[in-house]
């Protein structure tokens, strides 16, 4: 008998268990998501799951990483990432940085830029003294130091927050003439907001994630895949989100189906992450 297309698809996801690509299905409940659908749904569900990004651990932090080194590059050469800069300039830098979170406007201590602040410390070389949980502290350090505030998250997807952090601080002071921000992601659309509205600020990204071309509405088009609107519209009536998020497509309606180890974005897809009531599980929940 040909398998189904759900059944494929928990195939593949079996597979990306076994390979350490993803976790174990306790911390990421694929098939109990799938069965919150209704049988004639589940084809449409597994459409959406086999699109899944799953950004592990590892992944993160080796962009992360990787974004680092060229922040690092970057500021020890004037502003063009060098290979053959010097170790004593880059060095320079690295002692010179002040790490701080990316925060929304109510911090909340699960907020998704603390675990970077670890890994700051544990994988990027960063002394205690170097991490500063308040930006504001941050940046008057830097400003008595000549120092190099770094803003750190996972993933910046619109960039408000930090437009919201910006402001605040420029309505009591200037922000310091060195400021950079660093994540394991940063979307096409938040790249092109912070670079053109705040030119001081750097912006370093393990990876530039095309939300034109991973948003749902490019990756299945409802002109090929009805099925899949006509779940999410179904599935959106029931759905709780905070007032400022589309029930269909998210925060800014963004739509990715991006999911980070330790959290998930508020502009992927809400089927994946909000609560529906009842016996709901969601793929992966949001702290709120």
């Amino acid at each position: 008998m040909a398998m189904t297309n759900q059944e494929i698809v928990l195939e593949k996801c079996d597979h990306l268990v076994k390979v350490g690509l993803w976790p174990q299905e306790q911390d990421l409940p694929y098939r109990r998501w799938l069965a919150n659908f209704e049988s004639n749904q589940q084809p449409a569900a597994a459409k959406l799951l086999d699109r899944l990004i799953y950004v592990n651990e590892h992944m993160a932090h080796d962009a992360l990483a990787s974004a680092c080194q060229r922040l690092i590059r970057s500021f020890a050469t004037g502003g063009a990432t060098n290979p053959l800069a010097s170790v004593a300039a880059m060095t320079s830098v690295h002692e010179s940085i002040i790490v701080t979170p990316i925060r929304g406007e109510k911090p909340n201590p699960a907020d998704s830029a603390y675990p970077y602040m670890r890994a700051a410390r544990d994988q990027l070389g960063f002394r205690e003294c170097q991490i500063e949980d308040d930006f504001a502290a941050a940046v008057d350090r830097a400003s008595r130091s000549n120092g190099l505030v770094v803003l750190i998250d996972d993933i910046i997807g619109s960039g408000e927050q930090i437009t919201h952090t910006i402001r605040g601080l420029k309505s009591t002071s200037s922000p310091p003439c060195r400021l950079a921000c660093l994540a394991a992601v940063v979307t096409s659309r938040a790249y092109r907001r912070l670079t053109s509205d705040y030119p001081e600020l750097k912006v370093f990204a393990g990876h530039v994630l095309d939300v034109e071309r991973y948003g749902i509405c490019s990756l299945l088009p409802e002109s090929e895949h009805s099925d899949i609107y006509d779940l999410l519209r179904h599935v959106a009536a029931s759905l709780q989100v905070p007032s400022n998020v589309d029930r269909m497509y998210g925060f800014k309606k963004f739509g990715l189906t991006l999911v980070f180890h330790n959290s998930i974005p508020d502009f992927s897809l809400p089927i994946f992450w909000a609560s529906c009531g009842g016996a709901w599980t969601p793929l992966k929940e949001r702290y709120q």
